[in-house]
């Protein structure tokens, strides 16, 4: 594969070839992360739900794993204003759903259902000199853009559309994640309607290469060698992968979560609001099928992600079926993704 297009990613971002890992908010590990750096792409730490603790010892960990330069993502959020009834009314519609029955407002810490400060965290990515910082669901202010950019760290910005990316340029982000209406994961849009204003990789591939000026890479189910030849040669400077990379030997999925990805179909791949609060691509199981069912509207993000979590925690500690009620984030070429080492998909990717 022969790409003319100038290596502006790789360039910007101290790599070997333009492929970043998307971040896993599930399956995510120290040893993926780092294996990604070491075999040329861009390592990405899934470090938005995270405590500043938790986000400090999975870098310190990658660190002892590589040298290469490698990535965090964070969440730009604010605090919802909600009063009892709104969560009174959400955990009634999630009766029938695990253990929501057992749900009571008055036993749930809700105060505590928050993120951790974003200060906290990028406190924590400038004392470890992290070289790579992405932001999901919004655009910190410009005095924290500022103060990265004055550390040497590279900025950037996620969108699933060109507003949003125009946006991100007038901030001075330095390259863009595109998120592709085929990606696994949460969508990532912050400006309209998530449903609403979806596009699929090859369509924002077609209009970035128009409109930004920075580089841009892509994500939307890009798991082998001609579907990321296929990005470049339309006009992309990289891409993202995350599903192929969560499947690899390395992330922290397990063998039985790996079987029912791999051994799915597209009826499988379905979209849901339910688990996070906001809506996101992921494998069908037996908690997403339960929750698809339940009407009205959910909590936003984050307290729906914590309200869910608390009403599967008793099949998450103790339960023998875990792989059923949590949410599996997949794309929709998972089934046709391999149970293979990082360095195998890498060298697939770029020989």
């Amino acid at each position: 594969m022969t790409i003319r297009k100038p290596a502006r990613l790789s360039q910007l971002l101290s790599i070997e070839f333009p492929i970043v890992q998307a971040p896993l908010y599930h399956g995510d590990s120290s040893a993926l992360v780092a294996e990604v750096s070491n075999n040329g792409g861009l390592g990405m730490i899934a470090g938005g739900l995270l405590t500043a603790e938790a986000l400090q010892h999975e870098i310190q960990e990658v660190k002892a794993l590589t040298n290469k330069p490698f990535g965090v993502n964070l969440m730009v959020t604010e605090k919802n204003a909600l009063d009892v009834s709104n969560y009174e009314e959400a955990i009634t519609r999630l009766k029938g759903f695990a253990g929501a029955e057992a749900l009571e407002f008055e036993a749930l810490n809700t105060e505590a259902w928050s993120l951790s400060p974003l200060e906290e965290l990028l406190d924590i990515l400038l004392a470890e000199e992290v070289p790579v910082v992405s932001f999901s669901f919004g655009i910190p202010s410009q005095e924290v853009i500022d103060i990265l950019h004055n550390a040497g760290m590279k900025i950037i910005g996620n969108s699933t559309h060109m507003i949003e990316a125009l946006l991100w340029e007038e901030r001075g982000v330095d390259a863009h994640f595109l998120q592709g209406f085929e990606s696994g994961g949460m969508r990532l849009t912050f400006i309209g309607d998530a449903m609403q204003h979806g596009f699929s990789a090859q369509a924002l591939i077609a209009q970035a290469d128009r409109v930004l000026e920075k580089p841009f890479f892509v994500s939307g189910g890009i798991y082998n060698k001609s579907l990321f030849a296929a990005a470049m040669i339309q006009g992309a400077d990289g891409v993202a992968i995350g599903t192929a990379l969560m499947l690899c030997q390395e992330s922290g999925l397990s063998e039985l979560e790996a079987e029912k990805i791999l051994s799915s179909n597209e009826y499988d791949s379905v979209l849901t609001q339910h688990w996070t609060g906001i809506f996101g691509r992921c494998l069908s199981n037996e908690g997403t099928q339960a929750l698809r069912k339940v009407r009205g509207k959910t909590l936003p993000f984050p307290e729906q992600l914590f309200l869910a979590h608390a009403a599967t925690i008793d099949e998450l500690e103790t339960g023998d079926k875990k792989e059923e009620f949590q949410p599996i984030w997949a794309s929709v070429n998972a089934p046709f993704c391999r149970r293979d080492s990082v360095k195998s998909l890498m060298a697939s990717l770029v020989s």
